[in-house]
């Protein structure tokens, strides 16, 4: 019966593999064309990843699918930090500008690269 179990339990972690990488590549690409969304995007990453370490699945695919976002992700904050910056230099619509929070941004913009970093200094 325990051995039952134990081949259940991997199997369903097998399973996990595919469906936690696949997930990490779809964040990557998701509403790029449409705008951001960070909060949510930020979000379903730390529950992704809260699952990978819960199930303890240690794979190297899942390992490049969570890379490409965090890199197109940073790559994305930075384009709109870019484009507030504009947007004041071209004396653009202040009232935008005063509203958006860009500490907040900023912040996770740090917190991806700092990310991005560990799992680098991890894999090499």
């Amino acid at each position: 019966m325990v051995t039952e179990a134990n081949a259940t339990i991997h199997e369903l972690k097998e399973l996990a593999k595919p469906l936690i990488r696949t997930n990490f590549e779809i964040l990557a690409q998701a509403n790029r064309m449409q705008g951001s969304n960070f909060d949510k995007t930020h979000d379903l990453f730390d529950q992704l990843q809260s699952l990978q370490n819960k199930l303890q699945l240690d794979d190297d695919q899942i390992e490049k699918s969570k890379n490409s976002y965090i890199v197109i992700h940073a790559w994305d904050m930075v384009h709109e930090i870019m484009d507030d910056v504009r947007r004041v230099e071209s004396n653009e619509n202040y009232e935008y500008l005063r509203g958006k929070r860009w500490g907040s941004l900023i912040s996770k913009l740090l917190r991806i690269l700092k990310n991005f970093w560990l799992m680098r200094k991890t894999s090499n």
